[in-house]
């Protein structure tokens, strides 16, 4: 497992692990997470680590506006202005899609700031990335990398280490009626 520094000048070698379908923790603009290229067995590679029961759904950042409205159903009057820290509950247009990530009809979506190199990274990928929080199950989230549980980092190709992040998860609204929904 390799450490990096956030700085965009590695996504090139970020890209090469994340299309070999490896898991990385990563900083978003809220809170330290793990992921990885959103496919089946890396959803269900996350779910093993983190101890994550049957059934929980995982969010996605997104690489772009145009891949959200091309698998979601976006409100006509729906603004992708960047605010504060959001994931987004969207319709998916088929509703079969994406089980893995989520059994319902429904996907947790996010686009982090377009200068933050998360958000960069995801783009050059051009794949969206599984976003959930960097902890076991039920079980606090660490502002530093060396709060995060060792075998969570163990389990990992890479980490991108921003230094201190926030300990709050993203608001989770309802794309439909921007009502918050509150987290499990």
């Amino acid at each position: 497992m390799t450490t990096y520094p956030l700085d965009e000048k590695y996504i090139p070698e970020w890209v090469s692990l994340l299309q070999q379908d490896l898991l990385c923790i990563y900083p978003t603009d809220s809170i330290y997470g793990i992921g990885g290229v959103a496919h089946e067995h890396t959803a269900a590679a996350i779910k093993g680590v983190k101890g994550r029961g049957a059934g929980k759904s995982f969010s996605v950042i997104a690489p772009s506006v145009q891949w959200i409205t091309t698998h979601c159903t976006v409100p006509p009057s729906f603004d992708f202005s960047y605010r504060q820290p959001t994931t987004y509950l969207f319709r998916k247009k088929e509703a079969g899609s994406f089980l893995y990530l989520s059994e319902t009809d429904r996907l947790g979506v996010r686009l982090l700031p377009p200068e933050h190199v998360i958000q960069k990274l995801t783009a050059t990928v051009q794949q969206p990335l599984i976003s959930t929080s960097a902890n076991h199950s039920g079980e606090p989230v660490g502002s530093t990398i060396e709060e995060i549980p060792p075998s969570l980092r163990e389990s990992v190709a890479f980490i991108i280490d921003a230094g201190t992040a926030l300990t709050t998860p993203s608001r989770l609204l309802d794309a439909d009626t921007g009502k918050e929904i509150l987290r499990s």
